[in-house]
């Protein structure tokens, strides 16, 4: 009785672990999530920092208080109030979460004309602890890592079937912001309009391989978003 318990333990056993070594090729949500995800591994996700860069302070920008006496004589117009409290709110929202420090004070800017104006706002300065997260480009502009692109929801794909000799599915997914620092809140990534800037079906030729599912013929991109959402205009790089 103990052997043939002891020899069926070891058939079920036995079993469970072909059927592990199966489940990587099998047409699964999991698999085809993890096989488009490993493609995306690289594609950072950059939403734009608030504010001008300062051309003397590293990791700096500065926002206007269109509010403060001391910008009375500036002559703002609408669309220039309604953009500049617009930044502000983003930096208080990325102070909210740790990785902006703002305080008050002057700070000298170049004009539209080009000329050197002192202007009164908000200084804004970034955390240490999230040192890696910032980048600066070329131009002198600031960006966010605020995580990678990756696959939010697998929508749909086709049953498998042999195209020139591969076994291949096409998958059918929405994207979303993945591997996100703890300061990349869903609200700051909204307020930076990341949502719209990841709206949208995307469609992913997967083959089987030895060792599973593969992506074929395809380059993972990231969102390099220069300015942003309600925190600025619209202006956005795919990598």
């Amino acid at each position: 009785m103990t052997k043939s318990i002891f020899l069926l333990l070891a058939t079920v056993l036995s079993a469970s672990l072909l059927l592990g070594c199966d489940d990587k090729n099998a047409p699964s949500v999991e698999n085809f999530t993890n096989a488009i995800n490993a493609v995306l591994v690289s594609s950072k996700a950059v939403i734009p920092a608030p504010g001008v860069p300062s051309h003397t302070q590293e990791q700096t920008t500065y926002i206007e208080d269109v509010t403060a006496l001391e910008n009375m004589d500036n002559n703002y117009t609408r669309s220039d109030k309604n953009k500049f409290r617009r930044q502000i709110t983003y930096a208080k929202l990325l102070q909210s979460t740790g990785m902006a420090m703002l305080k008050k004070g002057t700070f000298r800017d170049t004009s539209s004309r080009g000329e050197i104006k002192q202007y009164y706002g908000y200084i804004v300065t970034f955390n240490d602890k999230y040192a890696k997260d910032v980048v600066k480009y070329r131009d002198g502009k600031i960006g966010l890592v605020a995580g990678f692109v990756g696959v939010e929801k697998i929508l749909k794909y086709t049953e498998p079937k042999d195209i020139k000799g591969k076994t291949t599915s096409y998958v059918t997914y929405t994207r979303t912001v993945i591997n996100r620092p703890e300061w990349a809140t869903d609200t700051v990534l909204d307020y930076a309009g990341v949502k719209n800037h990841l709206n949208g079906k995307q469609t992913a030729k997967l083959v089987l391989s030895e060792t599973g599912w593969k992506v074929d013929g395809y380059r993972g991109h990231g969102l390099k978003m220069t300015r942003g959402g309600k925190g600025g205009g619209q202006d956005v790089d795919e990598d």
